[in-house]
């Protein structure tokens, strides 16, 4: 699969009238994210509360298919044993939210319009500032077919087990085998860390280069 590197400039907010209801929700999920930075707070899912989710979302792909509303009904069911809530936004988006208290599992977005577009994802909300709102926006702007937003930080637990970048045994990772196995914008933001791993990857010219920590977003299209 293709897999490159680029810098992000400023999205115009003079976007569609989606926008400020998907951002809405994103901004009131955030009072729940910020309460995910308290050491060992994210829960760790059991395989069967996975394999609910993984049952639910794949009812909501036969749902955006079918239009039947007995498939919502179905898959609401099964993401409600979870403590998920399945909400249409606009009419052209499923919105998947923790309830309160959140767990750390993330907020999932699916398109209704198009369901081939590009899969966007926001693997370090809590740890790269502005990826959260820049992943609403360019799933907007790119017409994208999901939006997957972690939950907790990837140090939350200190154990790693909140890292959904490196353990594959959690809800983000879930919806990501079913939802993004291709075409995936995953949205990076600029820290130490990262730095060090763009540039190993991009080799010894990008590490002669200055990068503004400040404001720069790098994207990568693979996860």
């Amino acid at each position: 699969s293709h897999k490159g590197t680029v810098i992000a400039t400023p999205i115009d907010d003079t976007t569609p009238s989606t926008i400020p209801s998907l951002l809405d929700t994103l901004r009131k999920e955030q009072v729940h994210l910020k309460q995910q930075r308290v050491p060992n707070s994210t829960l760790i899912p059991l395989p069967g509360e996975m394999e609910l989710f993984a049952e639910g979302v794949r009812q909501l792909k036969t749902y955006i298919t079918s239009r039947e509303q007995s498939d919502l009904r179905t898959a609401r069911a099964l993401l409600d044993q979870v403590q998920y809530d399945v909400e249409e936004v606009t009419g052209q988006f499923v919105v998947l939210r923790e309830r309160v208290p959140p767990r750390g599992w993330g907020l999932y977005v699916i398109a209704l319009q198009t369901p081939t577009g590009v899969g966007v994802e926001v693997p370090a909300p809590l740890d790269e500032w502005g990826t959260a709102e820049a992943g609403v926006r360019l799933f907007q702007a790119l017409r994208g077919r999901t939006l997957a937003i972690a939950g907790s930080g990837r140090t939350t637990n200190t154990d790693g087990s909140a890292d959904v970048l490196t353990n594959p045994h959690t809800i983000y990772q879930t919806f990501h085998k079913i939802q993004a196995r291709r075409n995936v914008l995953q949205i990076r933001g600029i820290t130490p860390e990262a730095e060090h791993g763009l540039r190993q990857a991009a080799g010894a010219q990008a590490a002669d280069q200055e990068v503004s920590r400040q404001t720069r977003l790098w994207i990568t299209s693979d996860l």
